[in-house]
């Protein structure tokens, strides 16, 4: 029964226009990417960041929102980048088991891009020329929500150590950006540990 739910619902939002599976991912690299957005390989971004916290460990994290839009005479002239990125690094804990596995965005429809002759790319992942050092391992659309998976998850410190960022992460729409709520799954506290499940402010397309 279950199956066919499921089954059922894809249906629907193929039938009312909204895509549904997952998004083909390419590794880039700074500034190459900006290229796809600027005659001159330079882009002026707009950060917003949002505190992520862990019970019983020391330091914040965050979730980091940059926007950019592309310019005049650019390959993406006109469209808007989404880049994210969680940074666990200040955050210190007594526990090997705080982490973090999914980002939930609200976003809308996505425009597919080519970079180094590779057509329909959907998500763009700065594995190099930038900060971080863990990339999502898929990104699942269901109708206007984009999840992010990361396998392995992206940690927070334990002891003297440490934590994890997640590099740049970025997807492409046609409209501006609004504030909007996202989610990041997890875990924290040493056993039985205890679901981490904040609802978090960023920014998305106001499709």
């Amino acid at each position: 029964m279950k199956k066919h739910l499921l089954v059922f619902a894809a249906i629907n939002l193929v039938a009312v226009g909204l895509y549904a599976g997952p998004l083909k991912i390419v590794d880039v690299n700074f500034p190459q990417i900006n290229c796809l957005f600027s005659p001159n390989c330079t882009v002026v971004v707009d950060d917003s960041t949002t505190p992520i916290t862990f019970t019983g460990a020391t330091g914040s994290g965050f979730l980091q929102t940059r926007t950019f839009r592309g310019l005049t005479n650019a390959p993406l002239s006109g469209l808007y980048s989404y880049a994210y990125r969680i940074d666990l690094r200040n955050i210190h804990s007594t526990s090997t088991n705080d982490y973090i596995d999914s980002l939930r965005v609200n976003f809308g429809p996505v425009v597919p891009f080519t970079y180094n002759g590779q057509n329909s790319n959907m998500v763009w992942v700065a594995t190099a020329g930038g900060i971080g050092s863990v990339a999502p391992s898929s990104a699942l659309q269901l109708g206007n929500n984009i999840t992010f998976k990361f396998n392995p998850p992206i940690y927070a410190g334990a002891s003297s150590a440490n934590g994890q960022s997640s590099f740049f992460f970025g997807v492409i729409s046609s409209h501006p950006p609004t504030n909007n709520i996202a989610n990041v799954t997890g875990f924290q506290g040493s056993a039985p540990t205890i679901p981490l499940n904040p609802n978090l402010p960023d920014r998305s397309p106001a499709y």
